[in-house]
């Protein structure tokens, strides 16, 4: 079998670990692999993933995450290329997964650059781009024609180095996604999300779901407030044989609270409006649903806003994504089933996926939000669109990648470690060892291509198994030379079966040289007299035995020679003459003359033609012409510092003496005074000579910017550092101008310099300031006994500042307010309408604006303070 099946084979052999860490799950343990130069990159990192988007629903355009990179992903899976899912495990929020050389080529090209990539990456191998069409001889990766014809607006890098990289999944399907319509949005969120992504989905009813569900990967609910009695039992069939599920919103008290997938007793969902969402925690920064960047928009609403756990407890391997400041849940999932593949729950709060969710958030913002709201907004569709790429269990049909055989050799089919649980149908059955089990021995006669399915019947790969004809190389003939040693022959070699092939050519049973043939017939130049046999026949498909020889006569000699080379000293001339002249040939030299002699002054090689008849011969010498190393120079002008010395030096050749005018040799000098120096370089008797002027240069005068300038209030200030002479300056913020402007508070800097000396300086504009923090003054506890000490809680403004547009609130550590004024002398008795409230620990909150150098800061104060009695 040649080697390149092999190969073929073993990489088809290596495309289906991904079931061995499927889920999900934080921390796993790093799987890492070594990534070879010219790998294809899909970054999923906004800044270089993003495109322009129009909301629909508010028509705000804004720069969001480009959806379609997901869309691509899935188109190289469909293509039947092996994709690689890089995440770092263990890594924490805002980490990068890797840093590499790279250059982008998709959509345009770019110099190489080395980029940290961050939330995950999706990877072609280099291999993997020339194995899928491996028996076709190609030599460009036809994925860049499915990337230019996916609108060509998805951003993709080539690794340019090779590099260690951690592989969470190998993907080698695309995954089969479906929505379930029941409900009141029938499937729309999630339809909206599929069509932004360009990517294929199902739509499924609740009697599909209960019937036909084991041809997907990934299905989920977005919303759908009742269940019937099938739902709970079909949901968890289909976790069982391995499929992922998520719940949206309303779904998932629905689903959870019948069939307790991550809780030992239920969840309690806010599904008021109660609860506004200000802010949120993100943990297990490594989970395949967290790869994305920022941050959540504040104030998620709809059905079900959050929830919490009902009394009971989460269960083992379900895990945090996202919660609120009140510790209630966002997102999270849970590796339900414990199966090496699949059988993940996930759940998503809230309508986040759409700019629907801003009414809350208005209460905030207005009704203006701002740009970086929409882009928060997408974050959520990025956590739902990496559940649908977690890989699932679903039974995986895979044939393997096309392999090429020679004729009557035989090959297995189908990928190593398929599911044993899972039953397959190969069709057509002709030439295999068994037609039900997942990897049978294939001996088709001729090209033919097998098709496997799996017992679902709607999952199914192909392989193309070519059968190749054998290759024979064929030479004979009987030839002359017309002379020998000048003279050439064409042997004519014919090739049958498919090219390229290699083959040595042998000159009475010696190896003369290898050739590589693309062509049926070629022709093959000798010149040596005697028999020329093929050998070693090697073909990327089949070979066979060469046949045939060829016997090539000798002829007399003809000759021309032109002796050894020779070498000039730089302005001297010599006379090329032909050693063996006939006087019955002509001749004909490099330069266009002809003779017997000519004479040349420069370097380099030159030959003359003979003909003699039918015969040629040619002869060149090589000229060469000694001259000064082209870094032979002096400067013209040197610079001498005052106080100091300055090296004279010319770079040391081989062979070289150097003798300087001062009387000293060797290649450098040192002197102290100015002057007009020279140096002579003698070299095999030719010398050349170099000179420079030493000038005295001064030193910098003192640098002095003036004293530092301490006001409350801004002013322009000129800073000037001009001096007499040719000089550099160069201000802290990088402008080079002699004087600088100064228009705001901090430190200013200038350096001036010349060849000689540096002269450096400050200037600190320094503004009158107030610590903040100190502006408004909070007790952490306070006694309300009446006794006319600390019996209020409130909030002071500290004397020095003024206060404007003053909020003091006081809550219950469940949220509830206590306590509310808009006048900072005014404080809280501890009583709730006349009752006296119990010693504990209170939350306060502190809005306002304050005034210091006549300018107005907003302040957000927040902490606790103790009630004692």
């Amino acid at each position: 079998m040649p080697s390149r099946l092999f190969t073929v084979l073993f990489i088809a052999l290596l495309l289906f670990p991904w079931y061995l860490q499927a889920q999900d799950d934080p921390n796993p343990a790093p799987n890492l692999q070594s990534i070879a130069s010219g790998a294809y990159i899909i970054p999923m990192d906004f800044d270089k993933q993003s495109t322009a988007y129009s909301d629909p629903d508010e028509g705000v355009d804004f720069i969001g995450f480009n959806m379609r990179a997901y869309g691509l992903v899935y188109r190289i899976l469909a293509a039947g290329y092996e994709v690689k899912w890089v995440i770092r495990a263990g890594k924490n929020r805002g980490d990068a997964d890797f840093s590499a050389n790279v250059e982008m080529i998709h959509p345009t090209e770019a110099l190489p650059s080395t980029e940290d990539f961050h939330t995950s990456v999706f990877l072609v191998d280099a291999q993997e781009l020339l194995s899928v069409n491996e028996c076709t001889g190609a030599t460009e990766a036809p994925l860049d024609d499915l990337i230019t014809e996916f609108e060509n607006d998805v951003v993709v890098y080539r690794l340019l180095e090779e590099k260690e990289l951690d592989v969470r999944y190998e993907l080698s399907s695309p995954p089969r996604l479906a929505v379930l319509t029941d409900g009141i949005t029938l499937g729309g969120p999630h339809i909206d999300l599929y069509e932004w992504a360009d990517m294929p989905f199902s739509l499924l009813s609740s009697e599909a779901f209960f019937e036909d569900y084991s041809c997907y990967t990934f299905i989920s609910q977005p919303h759908i407030s009742f269940l019937t009695n099938n739902y709970v039992p079909s949901l968890i069939d289909y976790l069982t044989t391995g499929g992922n599920f998520l719940a949206h919103c309303i779904s998932i008290p629905s689903f959870e609270n019948q069939g307790f997938f991550l809780t030992t007793n239920g969840i309690d969902g806010d599904t008021g409006d109660d609860n506004v969402n200000f802010s949120y925690q993100y943990f297990n920064s490594d989970m395949p649903i967290m790869q994305f960047e920022g941050e959540v928009l504040e104030g998620l609403e709809g059905a079900l806003n959050s929830f919490e756990l009902d009394g009971g407890d989460w269960l083992p391997t379900t895990y945090q994504g996202i919660l609120n400041q009140w510790d209630e849940t966002i997102l999270c999932a849970r590796d339900w089933n414990g199966a090496p593949a699949g059988g993940n729950v996930i759940y998503m709060s809230g309508h986040g996926i759409s700019s629907n969710d801003f009414p809350h958030y208005y209460d905030e913002i207005g009704n203006n939000p701002p740009e970086t709201s929409f882009t928060q907004v997408w974050n959520l569709k990025r956590a739902f669109l990496n559940a649908a790429f977690i890989p699932g269990g679903i039974g995986y049909a895979c044939a393997g990648a096309d392999v090429c055989i020679c004729e009557g050799e035989s090959v297995t089919l189908g990928c190593e470690n398929l599911s044993t649980e899972t039953e397959y149908e190969w069709t057509p059955d002709d030439f295999l060892s068994c037609t039900d089990c997942p990897n049978p021995l294939a001996s088709p006669p001729e090209t033919l291509t097998y098709t496997m399915t799996s017992s679902t019947g709607c999952v199914a790969d192909q392989i193309t198994v070519v059968v190749d004809g054998n290759v024979s190389v064929d030479l004979q003939g009987e030839f002359s030379l017309a002379c020998s040693g000048a003279g050439t022959v064409d042997l004519p070699i014919s090739i049958t079966g498919n090219l390229p092939v290699s083959f040595d050519i042998l000159l009475d049973g010696v190896y003369l040289e290898n050739v590589v043939a693309t062509e049926a017939e070629i022709l093959f130049e000798a010149s040596i007299a005697g028999t020329y046999t093929i050998d070693n026949v090697q073909a990327e498909e089949c070979s066979n035995s060469p046949t045939g020889s060829a016997i090539l006569a000798d002829a007399p000699v003809f000759a021309v020679e032109l002796g050894a080379d020779e070498v000039l000293c730089e302005g001297t001339t010599t006379n090329l003459t032909i050693l063996n002249i006939d006087a019955n040939a002509t001749y004909e030299w490099s330069t266009g003359q002809g003779g017997t002699s000519i004479e040349v002054d420069t370097e380099g090689i030159y030959w003359v033609d003979a003909s003699l008849g039918d015969c040629v011969d040619r002869d060149s010498i090589n000229i060469s012409v000694l001259n000064p190393a082209s870094d032979f120079a002096l400067p013209e002008q040197s610079t001498l510092c005052e106080f100091e010395s300055v090296i004279l030096s010319v770079p040391a050749q081989p062979g070289h003496v150097y003798d300087w005018s001062t009387g000293e040799s060797g290649n450098q000098i040192l002197v102290d005074s100015p002057g007009i120096y020279w140096v002579d370089a003698n070299w095999q008797g030719c010398i050349w000579r170099d000179s420079t002027e030493v000038v005295v240069q001064a030193l910098l005068p003192p640098l002095d910017l003036g004293e530092d300038v301490t006001d409350c209030a801004r002013q322009t200030i000129e800073l000037d550092a001009s001096t007499q002479g040719a000089f550099t300056y160069l201000w802290q913020d990088g402008s080079t101008g002699s004087g600088y402007t100064v228009r705001d508070f901090g430190s200013y800097a200038v350096t001036v310099s010349d060849n000689c000396s540096q002269r450096v300086d400050q200037f600190n504009f320094i503004q009158e300031t107030a610590e903040q923090s100190s502006a408004v003054l909070v007790p952490n506890a306070f006694s309300p006994d009446g006794n006319g000490v600390n019996d209020l809680f409130s909030a002071r403004i500290a004397p020095g500042f003024e206060v404007r547009n003053f909020e003091f609130l006081v809550f219950d550590r469940w949220g509830k307010k206590l306590f509310e004024t808009t006048e900072d002398q005014r404080g809280w008795d501890g009583t709730l309408q006349g009752e006296k409230l119990e010693m504990g620990v209170y939350v306060w909150y502190c809005r306002c604006e304050i005034s210091f150098c006549e300018e107005w800061t907003s302040l957000f104060l927040k902490g606790n303070t103790t009630l004692i009695r």
